[in-house]
C-alpha cells in the first residue's frame, strides 16, 4: 500500500509538469494575417486578421522614433487593430509586428514599411497668431486633428526677463492667454513639440504691445433706485416691473460690494442677499466707463468660500441710456461669468485671496462701450441656499 502512495504521488507531479509545459510554449503564437496600414498626422493604425492561435494574447508594434527611441505599443486579443503614433516627418518608418502569448512569448509576425503623414505638430505651430489686448496677449491655436500639442510661447521685451508659457492643446481650436503684462513691445516666438519630444523650429510672431488698464474709482457708485428700473414686456400688454433684489442692512447690505474692504475672514464686510437666485441688482457708476475686466471676491468670514452662500455664476448686462420718463433703456447683454473652483488646493486659495477674474469681451480682451448703468444679474449659488454672498466687486478699464 506504501508503494502505491509513492508512484501515485509521482505520477501526479508529472502530470502536473506536462501540462504547465503546454501552457507555457517556447515558442510564440501564429502571426497576423491581411495587414493593412491606414496613415495619419504623425500616427496611424494597422488593421489585420485576428489569429486563430489560442495562445495569442496581444498584438504588439516596436518602432524607433527620429530622435532614436524605441516604442512599443500593444492591442489585445480582442481587438483587429493597432495604433501607433509619435512619428515626425512624413517618410518611411520600419515597425516589426509581433503576436505575443501569456508568458510575454512573442513571434515575429513581420517587419513592414509604413509611410505616415508629418506630425501635426507641423499645422498647429503655423496656424498660431498672437494678439495685444488689455494687459494681456492672447495666442490662437488651430489643430483639427485635436492630438495632444504641448505649444510653448515666449516673450521678450528690452529690459526685462524672458517670459515663457507652455500650454497644452488638444481641441480643435484653444486660445490662451498671458496677463498681466506691463504697457511695451514684446517680441514674441512659438514652437511646438508632442508627446514624444519631437519639436517643431522656433517661429517668429512679430510685435505684440498690451493697452493698459487701471482700477476704476468707486466713490461715485450707487445702487440705482427702483423707479429708474425698467419694465421688462412679458406678453404683448403685460408688463412686470424690474426691480433691485432685497435690500440687506448691517454688514449684509448691497454698498458693500463696492467699499474696497475685502473680507479675508476677520471682517464681517460683505454684501448679503437674502433672496434665491436670479435675481439682480442695477447699479449707477455715476459717470460712462469702459470696463475691461470685473474681479469679485467671496465672503470668508465665517463661510467657506467655495461652499454654501457662495456665488458660482452671475451675468452682465450694461446701458448708457436713460429715457426722457428717467427709465433707464437699452440694456445689453455682456457676458456670463463662471467661478470654477481649481483643481489645486494652492491655486483654488491663491483665486480666493486674488478674486476671481474675468475679460468681459474675451474675443478681444478689450474694452466695453460707455457703460454708465450695469445690472449684476446672479444666477447659480455653488451649494443651494436661501442667501448669498459677494465680499468685493473691482473693475478695471478706462474713465470717459
Amino acid at each position: 500500500m506504501k508503494n502505491f502512495r509513492i508512484i501515485f504521488t509521482i505520477a501526479f507531479a508529472a502530470a502536473t509538469i506536462l501540462s504547465c509545459k503546454d501552457d507555457d510554449p517556447a515558442e510564440g503564437p501564429a502571426g497576423l494575417n491581411d495587414v493593412q496600414f491606414f496613415p495619419m498626422a504623425g500616427a496611424g493604425y494597422f488593421k489585420y486578421s485576428i489569429p486563430s492561435d489560442p495562445s495569442f494574447v496581444y498584438a504588439k508594434a516596436v518602432y524607433q522614433l527620429d530622435k532614436g527611441t524605441v516604442i512599443a505599443k500593444s492591442s489585445s486579443k480582442y481587438s483587429d487593430s493597432l495604433y501607433i503614433d509619435g512619428f515626425l516627418e512624413e517618410k518611411e518608418y520600419e515597425i516589426q509586428l509581433y503576436t505575443v502569448n501569456a508568458h510575454d512569448v512573442g513571434t515575429l509576425s513581420q517587419t513592414i514599411h509604413v509611410k505616415p503623414y508629418a506630425s501635426p505638430i507641423h499645422e498647429v505651430a503655423n496656424s498660431i497668431t498672437v494678439n495685444a489686448g488689455v494687459s494681456s496677449v492672447y495666442i490662437d491655436v488651430s489643430n483639427p486633428s485635436s492630438q495632444k500639442t504641448i505649444v510653448y510661447l515666449t516673450l521678450k521685451s528690452e529690459g526685462s526677463e524672458d517670459i515663457v508659457k507652455a500650454y497644452v492643446s488638444d481641441r480643435p481650436a484653444c486660445r490662451f492667454v498671458i496677463t498681466p503684462l506691463e504697457n511695451k513691445s514684446y517680441t514674441a516666438t512659438v514652437f511646438t513639440t508632442d508627446l514624444y519630444e519631437n519639436r517643431t523650429d522656433d517661429r517668429e510672431l512679430g510685435a505684440v504691445e498690451p493697452q493698459m488698464d487701471v482700477i476704476l474709482p468707486k466713490k461715485k457708485w450707487k445702487l440705482l433706485e427702483d423707479e429708474f428700473v425698467p419694465d421688462a414686456l412679458i406678453e404683448p400688454g403685460q408688463y412686470i416691473y424690474k426691480k433691485n433684489a432685497a435690500k440687506a442692512f448691517y454688514e449684509g447690505r448691497i454698498e458693500h460690494l463696492w467699499d474696497d474692504i475685502i473680507d479675508r475672514g476677520s471682517t464681517p464686510d460683505y454684501f448679503n442677499a437674502g433672496c434665491v437666485p436670479p435675481y439682480s441688482y442695477y447699479l449707477d457708476f455715476g459717470q460712462p466707463l469702459r470696463i475691461s475686466r470685473i474681479t469679485t471676491w467671496p465672503r470668508r468670514f465665517y463661510v467657506e468660500p467655495w461652499g454654501i452662500y457662495q456665488i458660482s455664476e452671475y451675468e452682465l448686462y450694461g446701458s448708457n441710456t436713460v429715457g426722457s420718463d428717467g427709465i433707464v433703456t437699452d440694456w445689453f447683454f455682456i457676458r456670463r461669468c463662471n467661478i470654477v473652483k481649481p483643481d489645486s488646493e494652492a491655486e483654488a486659495a491663491k483665486e480666493v485671496e486674488d478674486g476671481s477674474t474675468f475679460y468681459l469681451y474675451p474675443d478681444t480682451y478689450g474694452f466695453s462701450p460707455p457703460i454708465r448703468y450695469l445690472r449684476l444679474r446672479v444666477v447659480r449659488l455653488f451649494v443651494n441656499a436661501d442667501q448669498s454672498f459677494f465680499s468685493e466687486m473691482t473693475l478695471h478699464g478706462m474713465q470717459e
